[in-house]
This record gives C-alpha cells, structure tokens and sequence, in this order.
C-alpha cells in the first residue's frame, strides 16, 4: 500500500508540472497566434527566422537565429505533445485535450510551413529528427489530412526506394538523421494499413506504403547485421560508414567515438514498433542484447549522469555528462 501511495503522490506531481508546463504553451500560442494571424500555431524557444535560414532564405541579420537543426528542435515539442496527450488521457482528460489543441495547431502551421516552399527538398537536407514519425502520430489521432500531408513533406521518398529495392546505402550518411526517417516510415504504414481504400484516394502516396515497410525491415536487417558492434550500439563519429567496416581513417576519431547513445535509442524505438507488428524473436532478442549492453551501461549507477559515445576501442574510458556543463543530444 505505501508504494502505491507512493505512486499516486509522484503521478500527481507529474500531472501538476505536465499541465503547467502545457498550459503556458497554450497561452504563449494563443498569444502569438493573435500578434502573427498568417502563422497562427506556431510555438517554440526560438523564432521563425531559424526556419528560413536552413530553408535557404535571406534573413536580415537582426532576425537571425542561433539554432543550427530547428526542425531537430521542434520535433521534441511535436512528439512530446502527442506523448502528453497519449499518456495523459487516462489520467487528466483536461490537460490532454490542452496538449492536443496546441500540437493540433502547430501541425497546422507546420503543412502551412512546408506548403509553402519554394524547394521543397531543401527540408530534407538538415537533420530535421523524426518530424515524419511525431506528424504521422499526430495524424493517426487527428485524422486531419493537414497533419498526414504536413508528415508526407518529411518522408525522403528516394531513400525508402532505395532500401526498399534492397540497396544498402547507408556509407557516408549521418546515422542518427538516419534512423528516425525509418521510424516515420513504420508510422506513416500504421497510419494508412487499415484505412478504407476510398479514404486513401486523398493521400497519393498511400499506395507507396509496400515500398516504405520493405524499405524499413532491410535498413533494419542492414544496420543490424552489418552496421553494428556487438554491443548492438552502432556508428563511428555519429556515421556509417561501409558495410563491415566500423572504422574509416577519414575521420579524426577512432574507437572513441563510437556507439552514438542516441542512434541506440532509435533503433530500439524501431526494433520494438517491428517486434510489435512481426512478432518474431530476432527483434526481441536484439532488443534485449542491446538495451542491456549498450543502454544500462550509458549511465553512471551512482550520478545518474549519461553518455554521449560509448568507446568501443581498446584502452578508452567513460566519459558521462555534468548537471551544469556538459549535456550532448544523447541526454
């Protein structure tokens, strides 16, 4: 009884801090929204002009922000107001429906946003994280074509071809860029599988989800099988590189830089969403060889203190966070 107690006194924390935390959101939107009308929804740490720089727009320099990957940023903010919504539902219907208004709203900004692009594929070329993956949440609640279609602008339709068609293609790029547009994917599949084929004449690319859940399963099968240390972690200064070679001389850093804690924690989200649709023990058995050597060891037992590499080369040690002057993506 005392631990339940105990749980109930930490869950109404939680809910008092979330449906602070959300409401304020919702007054700094609702206040914008009427300063700014033509883009009502937005919200965020930091102002539009971070979007117009990386879109390849000129900014005045006054306007100009210090934010390197915005779309990175604010895929936080999307996912986790479809988090807020999803988990809090059962326990504060109030602050969910909060959270939903205002992701509702800025997934409208966001089709809005992407609508209006002159060069469309300029979105793709930033790490812009699992903007396809949170929208394409969104729309599975929503079911608003401005959310699906807002998502569809995030999917990077030539690489899902490519790894779809068996092409392992993966040499070069940014691994965790990477890993998060295949979590899109699966959720863009989960999004269309079970809707009537009438209702699916709206989106075009529907048909293409054959293409998306190939194009999941063999980056899954690559990255696993020949992109990975045995830990399960993967990566060489945040890239991959050839398929066997976990190590290319072109780069500075050796067998420190290994492991990127959150190219681990992706592909965990992927491996799970996979064994949830498959069923098959290949899945579940990666899972729990890497949630245990390459997850668990992350953070230190007694500070709590996480890690940003996890060096797999011989004679390395740790190297953990601090509270106050090292904080990496990985936290």
């Amino acid at each position: 009884m005392a631990e339940s107690m105990a749980t109930d006194a930490e869950r109404c924390v939680y809910l008092k801090r979330v449906a602070a935390c959300v409401n304020e959101l919702r007054a700094i939107q609702l206040c914008y929204g009427q300063l700014h009308p033509d883009n009502y929804g937005y919200v965020c740490a930091f102002g539009e002009a971070a979007f117009d720089q990386v879109e390849g727009k000129v900014v005045a320099l006054k306007k100009q922000e210090n934010v390197l990957v915005p779309w990175y940023n604010l895929h936080k903010l999307v996912a986790g107001l479809v988090d807020s919504y999803t988990v809090l539902l059962q326990w504060n219907p109030e602050t969910a429906a909060v959270a939903l208004a205002i992701v509702s709203d800025l997934g409208k900004y966001i089709f809005q946003r992407t609508q209006r692009l002159t060069q469309p594929k300029k979105l793709l070329e930033g790490e812009y994280g699992g903007m396809n993956d949170a929208l394409y949440r969104l729309f599975q609640v929503t079911n608003n074509p401005h959310h699906a279609a807002a998502a569809h602008a995030f999917d990077e339709v030539r690489l899902f071809q490519k790894l779809a068609a068996g092409v392992d293609c993966l040499a070069g790029h940014h691994a965790n860029t990477m890993i998060p547009k295949l979590l899109g994917a699966l959720q863009a599949v989960r999004s269309f599988e079970e809707m009537p084929e009438a209702q699916q004449e709206r989106y075009p690319w529907a048909a293409m989800m054959p293409d998306y859940l190939a194009a999941v399963e063999n980056f899954w099968a690559f990255v696993v099988n020949h992109h990975s240390y045995a830990t399960g972690g993967n990566s060489q200064s945040e890239h991959f590189h050839e398929a066997g070679e976990l190590y290319h001389d072109a780069f500075e850093c050796a067998g420190d830089c290994t492991c990127e804690t959150c190219n681990t924690h992706n592909l965990l989200k992927l491996t799970r969403l996979l064994w949830e649709r498959m069923k098959e023990a290949h899945y579940a058995d990666f899972y729990e060889r890497t949630y245990i050597n390459a997850i668990l060891p992350s953070q230190h037992p007694e500070t709590g203190m996480l890690m940003y590499f996890q060096p797999m080369g011989m004679g390395y040690n740790k190297v953990f966070s601090q509270p106050f002057t090292d904080f990496w993506c990985c936290m």
